[in-house]
């Protein structure tokens, strides 16, 4: 018999097609398994500290009384340690009377 009277075999094409899809969710089932980016812990993320630098206004310094706050009319909340960098905020906080955030340092 001749090449060309050969009449193709379903079962053997089914066959090759289930081999290489099964290779294909081999490789993608491994390609998942593999962890990204960072992996949970069972650490808890570290609260915020009070910085234990002062904070300079002109003359005069500041230390901080709490680690983390909101500032009037803002639903944010921001750490001292953030604020420490912020001139503005600190002026604005200083403008608040009564505050207890900043305690001048003598």
């Amino acid at each position: 018999m001749s090449e060309q009277n050969k009449t193709p075999d379903p079962l053997a094409d089914l066959k090759a097609t289930v081999d290489k899809q099964s290779k294909q969710i081999d490789a993608l089932t491994k390609k998942l398994a593999q962890p990204k980016g960072t992996e949970i812990s069972d650490k808890a993320p570290e609260p915020p500290k009070v910085p234990s630098k002062p904070v300079s206004v002109g003359e005069k310094k500041y230390k901080w009384n709490l680690a983390v706050f909101q500032m009037p009319g803002s639903t944010a909340k921001v750490t001292a340690e953030e604020a420490s960098t912020d001139k503005e905020m600190i002026a604005e906080i200083l403008k608040i009377e009564g505050q207890g955030l900043l305690t001048e340092v003598v």
